[in-house]
């Protein structure tokens, strides 16, 4: 079977995607950023962690609150809300 460059290229990207996705924050508390020069990327990974676990446990316990009508809807707007915040704080997501 041919693989064209586009297919290959495609391939390539949806690979490192998924690498990228699978490892998470965790990749950044590893030792190989012990001596890290340019900052503390272990302590902000746990600090990040810590709030997006604390975040998703208020998420969870707040959506049955919203009765079954309107969970779905508060749901689908977690993640908007969140890109939003973060871009009105400066850091770009998408």
């Amino acid at each position: 079977m041919k693989v064209s460059k586009r297919q290959l290229r495609q391939i390539i990207r949806e690979e490192r995607s998924r690498l990228l996705n699978e490892q998470g924050l965790e990749q950044y508390m590893g030792p190989e950023y012990a001596d890290y020069q340019y900052g503390d990327p272990a302590a902000a990974a746990t600090d990040i962690l810590a709030a997006l676990e604390s975040a998703s446990d208020v998420i969870a316990k707040s959506l049955p609150l919203a009765g079954d009508a309107l969970a779905p809807g508060l749901k689908a707007m977690v993640l908007p809300t969140l890109i939003d915040l973060l871009t009105q704080r400066g850091v770009q997501v998408k």
